[in-house]
């Protein structure tokens, strides 16, 4: 299963994947209509890309981090749904791959904008669907969020796996390109996959069952591998596919 590399966006997004990094504390200065303008641009691109899943704007957002269980993402102003179009499991691993590549495309677009983002999972310990639903209408599943704005925390980069680990046997000539798709969150931070080079493919394995869940749907292992792949795909370019046990970047 091919997922289509959407055409439109920044030529200059690997540039940003260093420069990414998640915040959870926003300052609560509302982001300016010209960057709400280019990120609906963006978004627009990226779900005319596919037809199984929608990534939406979400204005007023406070709520949506606020009526939580955890309480840890304060001051959020704006937001993203990632909304399920397609909930067919015809579609899945490929749906969970889709959102996260598309989805960490846009937080890189995000970055270059000046902005602060961060991934949610976990619908009302993270964010509430419900609170979307009020804003958006929608009436669609709503299996993540990202949430968005200015923030004045500093730069952290968060740990990773070492290199070692999850790039074994990694050609010394590909190190920077292996660290860049380290870089890339996954949910917990456990990252349950490994990155392979063999000539010019970038092959990310899973460690699980493809769509395996810990407590929510789409909270998977090929959702994280989604994420990773926008990395591996920027860095290496070429064509995404998803495999039995995992995705192929191929130049």
């Amino acid at each position: 299963m091919e997922v289509v590399v959407p055409s439109g966006l920044s030529t200059d997004l690997r540039d940003y994947i260093d420069k990414r990094c998640a915040k959870r504390i926003f300052n609560g200065i509302v982001v300016e209509p010209e960057k709400i303008s280019k990120l609906q641009e963006i978004l627009k691109v990226v779900n005319a890309s596919q037809q199984n899943m929608q990534i939406t704007y979400v204005p007023n957002a406070s709520a949506v981090t606020g009526s939580t269980i955890a309480r840890s993402i304060k001051n959020t102003q704006h937001a993203l749904a990632i909304e399920v179009l397609n909930s067919s499991k015809a579609v899945r691993p490929l749906i969970d791959v889709q959102m996260g590549y598309l989805g960490e495309l846009v937080v890189l677009e995000l970055t270059k904008l000046g902005l602060g983002s961060v991934w949610l999972g976990g619908d009302k310990i993270w964010y509430n669907s419900a609170e979307i639903r009020k804003i958006t209408g929608s009436k669609l599943p709503i299996p993540l969020c990202i949430a968005f704005g200015y923030s004045d925390q500093p730069y952290v980069k968060f740990q990773r796996k070492p290199l070692s680990t999850i790039c074994p046997q990694c050609p010394s000539h590909q190190t920077v390109n292996a660290e860049l798709i380290n870089r890339a969150p996954s949910s917990q931070n456990k990252q349950l996959f490994t990155i392979h080079f063999n000539e010019k493919v970038i092959f990310l394995k899973t460690e699980r069952n493809a769509i395996s869940k810990v407590v929510f749907d789409y909270l998977t292992s090929f959702l994280d591998i989604g994420i990773a792949t926008a990395h591996a795909q920027l860095v290496n370019g070429g064509k995404i596919f998803v495999v039995e046990d995992g995705v192929e970047v191929r130049d």
